[in-house]
């Protein structure tokens, strides 16, 4: 998964799927995020009771799925700089890459 979208775009939608995850999860993978690249970017999460869904416009270079820590997420937005973001995500992790002057990072590793 590789996709291209403005920070403050990402980040709004981010912070709007992130109200709804829950504080506590039963179940660990309920407070995951779900990312799908495609025709542009969908950003999802639920906890069976309460769902959000969000689309954005994206430039996607390789469509694909993520799960990915909800809550940190929504902190790793909120600190980016307010330049353009960008992140691509393959079997062994993904990068994101914070613009200019920005700090690419390294995300964790999925078992393979």
């Amino acid at each position: 998964m590789k996709f291209q979208v403005e920070r403050d775009v990402l980040g709004e939608a981010v912070a709007w799927v992130a109200r709804a995850l829950p504080s506590r999860p039963v179940v660990p993978v309920l407070a995951g995020m779900l990312l799908e690249a495609g025709d542009g970017l969908v950003l999802s999460c639920f906890d069976y009771e309460v769902s959000a869904r969000v689309a954005v416009e994206a430039e996607v270079a390789e469509p694909g799925t993520a799960l990915v820590p909800g809550r940190l997420l929504a902190e790793i937005t909120r600190r980016i700089s307010r330049a353009a973001g960008a992140a691509a995500g393959g079997r062994h992790g993904g990068r994101r890459n914070a613009g200019r002057g920005g700090r690419a990072g390294r995300a964790g590793r999925q078992p393979g």
